[in-house]
């Protein structure tokens, strides 16, 4: 006898008898095909949580996830969370028997609609579209009429009345967002408000007012200057992650549009370094962190002068210059590059010297960043206006010098020379009769005077 089992969980007893009319009776439960849910395919938002359930096969169950981390590996039920990258991925469970079954994940990225918000004049339509999210998308509006109330771009047309509507997108996975609609007389900017992702333009449009416009961002920049219909280009540095773009009319009249600006998907997926540039003293170490590396087992350090650690410490060389801190990604080969520049005090040695007239004395330079740059403030003459080490010639006139020395980057330092002449005592030579007095002077050299 063949008995076909079915896909569903079911305790089957058979029984046989024989001619005799004996019988005997086995008795078994088909756990049905192992099976998760919810099933098929399911769409998520950035980071989101869902529990999974798996159910006949044979347990127990053991669960992989592709992308994404679960709360156990084994068990009937599991919570799978949601990667912070848009992407398709999959989760599968395996039985006791090797049999497996498995779901397709859609992680998309939270529900966006660009813009916020829009200032229209009476008569006219507003257009709106959803920048990421999980489809399908819902509209909905109090007020007023929408070209769609399903898709991901609508055009929005009010009542005639002046005022504020709202309109409310859904998306699959139950995230809502609220937009509203300014219906206004006078200068009009369209969209009033965007998100922009960082190097990424937006098209700005004004109407309304008197004569002409002209236009203005705060840090990203706006072309052309002038007309009714401009492009505004967000800044490569995310910086506080707010700009603002303003309009005027030939009348004074202005508006403003307040712009978000956002990393863009590829960045936040790069690999970076951070700080990206320091400036250090021999010596000096420095923390550099890795964003966005998946196993900080596979993240590989090498710089190109001074030393750094597995865990990213930095310690500067003697030598002053310009070094790289590179980070490799070795799971995947991605780098990424840090700038440092090493910095040792300028020094000058001697500071302080005394000279005889036409004595020549050797002065040298450490430090800063060469190449270096010498010049005297008072009489007397150098063997060389560059290099690290010069030779200084007292001239024939007593008196303070200055001997001043500067690096590339502007830093300088200097020595204080006193230039003295010979120690004369007058009058040299003099012929006295016993007991005579005489008065003697002397001049050069330097400091007090003993006489004997």
């Amino acid at each position: 006898m063949t008995i076909e089992l079915g896909a569903d969980p079911v305790t089957i007893t058979a029984t046989a008898t024989d001619a005799a009319g004996r019988s005997t009776s086995v008795t078994f439960t088909n756990n049905g095909v192992l099976t998760i849910a919810p099933a098929g395919e399911v769409s998520m938002v950035l980071g989101a949580e869902q529990k999974f359930t798996a159910s006949g096969g044979q347990e127990p169950y053991t669960w992989q996830a592709v992308g994404g981390d679960l709360d156990v590996q084994t068990g009937k039920e599991v919570t799978y969370k949601a990667p912070e990258a848009a992407g398709v991925y999959h989760l599968t469970v395996t039985d006791a028997n090797g049999d497996y079954a498995s779901v397709t994940l859609k992680v998309g990225e939270p529900l966006r609609i660009t813009p916020h918000s829009a200032r229209i004049m009476r008569g006219e339509t507003a257009q709106f579209q959803v920048v990421s999210g999980a489809a399908p998308f819902r509209w909905e509006a109090e007020y007023g009429s929408l070209s769609s109330v399903t898709g991901d771009k609508v055009t929005y047309t009010p009542e005639e009345h002046l005022g504020l509507y709202p309109i409310y997108v859904y998306d699959s996975a139950g995230s809502v967002v609220k937009v509203t609609v300014e219906v206004s007389e006078g200068l009009v900017v369209t969209p009033a408000t965007a998100t922009v992702e960082t190097g990424k333009t937006e098209e700005l449009i004004v109407s309304g007012g008197t004569g002409s416009y002209t236009w203005s961002a705060l840090r990203g920049e706006v072309t052309p200057l002038t007309g009714d219909k401009v492009t505004y280009t967000a800044p490569e540095a995310l910086g506080d992650g707010n700009d603002e773009v303003t309009v005027r009319d030939s009348a004074g009249n202005q508006a403003k549009v307040s712009i978000s600006v956002v990393a863009s998907v590829q960045a936040l997926n790069e690999l970076s370094i951070t700080p990206k540039e320091v400036t250090l003293v021999p010596g000096e170490s420095q923390t550099f962190v890795a964003q966005n590396v998946k196993d900080p087992a596979l993240l590989k350090w090498s710089v190109t002068g001074g030393d750094i650690t597995s865990e990213g410490v930095y310690t500067a060389p003697e030598s002053s210059g310009t070094y790289t801190v590179t980070a490799i990604d070795l799971a995947n080969g991605r780098q990424a590059t840090a700038k440092v520049t090493v910095k040792a005090e300028l020094m000058l040695t001697p500071t302080v010297a005394t000279l005889d007239t036409r004595e020549a004395r050797d002065f040298t330079v450490s430090g800063g960043v060469a190449p270096y740059t010498w010049k005297i403030i008072g009489e007397g003459y150098l063997s060389s206006t560059t290099g690290d080490s010069v030779t200084f010639t007292a001239s024939s006139k007593t008196g303070p010098v200055k001997l001043m020395v500067m690096d590339n980057e502007g830093v300088s330092v200097s020595a204080e020379i006193t230039v003295v002449g010979a120690m004369k005592v007058s009058p040299a030579s003099v012929t006295l009769a016993p007991g005579s007095t005489q008065k003697f002077s002397v001049s050069g050299g330097s400091g007090t005077y003993t006489w004997t």
